[in-house]
C-alpha cells in the first residue's frame, strides 16, 4: 500500500536523532513488554560497543547533552556518544571536542566510553579513516540495513518508514549503474559513483605503488555554492604539486566539470604547465582549455577538460576517466 514516509517528509538529522533516541530508548528493561522492539534496541548497543554479550538492563537515551547529537548511558557502566549526520561531515575539530567533554563526564562518573559516527549516506574511505583515527566506530548505512534485516518480522511503521528510507538512498546511490546521467541531479547517486570511481583509482595507485597518492571525495561548501568534489592523482610536475578535480553543482547548476589544478604561483611556470598539458592532451584525444580567468589561489584552477565524459554508460565514464589519468601519468616524468 502506497502511503507517506514520514523519513522522507523529514529528511534532517533532526528527524533521524529523534528516531535513534526513540529505538535506543526501548532497550530499557521498563519496555521489556515491548519484546521485538526491546530486543532490537538491545542489538544495536551491542553493535555500538562491540560485545554481543553484553546484558543490557538499564539504558537512558537523550539528546543535546554539551551539544552532542546522542547520549546513552547503559547499565550505568557505559557512556555513549552519538554524533549523527545524514549528509554532512564532520568540521574542525568538533569530534575530538566531544570526546573530551565525554572523556571528563565518564572520568566523573566512572563510565566507560564509546564513541560513534553514525552516517546514513556514502563517505569515501579517507574520511571513513579520520573518524575513526578520532576514535570513533564508524556505522554506516548499510550497517544499520544489515542489523534490521536480522528483525524483519517487526511491523512497526515508525521503524518500517525508516528501513524504507534507508533503501531508498541505497537505492538513489546504486542509480548510476543504470543511468549515469542520474549523478548530475542526484546526491546519492553522485555519492555511489564517486565511490565506485575511487575504488577504480584506489586499485590503479596500488598497482603502481603510488598508496599514499590523493583520492579523496566529499561536500564542499564555498562563497560559489555546494558540489561534491572528487580530487585525484597528484603528479609533480617541477615540485609543483598537481591534481584533477571533479566538481558537481547538480543542485545549483545541474553542472559537472573536470578541472586541472596546481599550487604553484607562478604564472610563467603555470604557462609552462598548460602548455605541456595540451601537447599530452592531444596524445589522448582529451580537449584541455584555459581557464577564463587565472586566479591564484592556495590550489589554483589552471584549466578543464572540455570531453564530454559523463556520457554513455557508467563503464564508458570510467574508461574515459582512465584515459585522463594515463594522460596525467606523463606529468609525473
Amino acid at each position: 500500500m502506497n502511503k507517506p514516509n514520514l523519513f522522507e517528509i523529514g529528511t534532517k538529522e533532526l528527524a533521524q536523532d529523534a528516531f535513534l533516541t526513540w529505538l535506543i530508548s526501548y532497550a530499557d528493561n521498563q519496555y521489556i513488554e515491548h519484546k521485538e522492539l526491546n530486543t532490537l534496541a538491545k542489538d544495536f548497543i551491542k553493535m555500538m560497543v562491540g560485545n554481543n554479550n553484553l546484558n543490557i538492563e538499564k539504558v537512558y537515551c537523550w539528546r543535546q547533552w554539551e551539544k552532542i547529537d546522542i547520549s546513552v548511558t547503559v547499565n550505568d557502566k557505559y557512556f555513549i556518544i552519538i554524533e549523527d549526520k545524514t549528509g554532512t561531515n564532520q568540521h574542525g575539530n568538533q569530534l575530538s571536542n566531544y570526546k573530551v567533554k565525554a572523556q571528563d563526564h565518564c572520568n566523573e562518573n566512572n563510565l566507560e566510553l564509546v564513541c560513534v559516527f553514525l552516517k546514513t549516506r556514502d563517505d569515501s574511505t579517507y574520511t571513513i579513516n579520520s573518524v575513526e583515527k578520532e576514535g570513533y566506530k564508524y556505522i554506516s548505512r548499510n550497517d544499520l540495513l544489515s542489523l534490521f534485516e536480522k528483525h524483519s518480522h517487526i511491523k512497526n511503521d515508525i521503524l518500517l518508514d525508516y528501513i524504507e528510507r534507508l533503501k531508498n538512498i541505497e537505492a538513489k546511490t546504486n542509480s548510476y549503474k543504470t543511468d549515469l546521467l542520474s549523478i548530475k541531479d542526484s546526491y546519492d547517486a553522485c555519492c555511489g559513483f564517486y565511490k565506485e570511481l575511487e575504488k577504480r583509482i584506489s586499485k590503479r595507485l596500488k598497482d603502481k605503488s603510488m598508496e599514499n597518492a590523493l583520492c579523496n571525495w566529499e561536500q564542499v561548501n564555498n562563497p560559489g555554492g555546494m558540489f561534491l568534489g572528487f580530487w585525484f592523482y597528484p603528479a609533480n610536475y617541477h615540485k609543483s604539486n598537481m591534481y584533477f578535480q571533479i566538481e558537481n553543482y547538480f543542485e545549483k547548476r545541474n553542472n559537472i566539470r573536470v578541472l586541472i589544478k596546481t599550487e604553484s604561483k607562478d604564472r610563467n611556470e603555470i604557462n609552462k604547465m598548460l602548455e605541456t598539458a595540451y601537447k599530452i592532451g592531444k596524445k589522448y584525444n582529451i580537449d584541455i582549455e584555459k581557464v577564463s580567468r587565472l586566479k591564484i589561489h592556495t590550489w589554483t584552477p589552471i584549466a578543464y577538460i572540455k570531453n564530454d565524459i559523463f556520457s554513455g554508460t557508467y563503464e564508458e565514464c570510467l574508461n574515459n576517466i582512465e584515459h585522463i589519468l594515463d594522460m596525467f601519468d606523463d606529468f609525473s616524468v
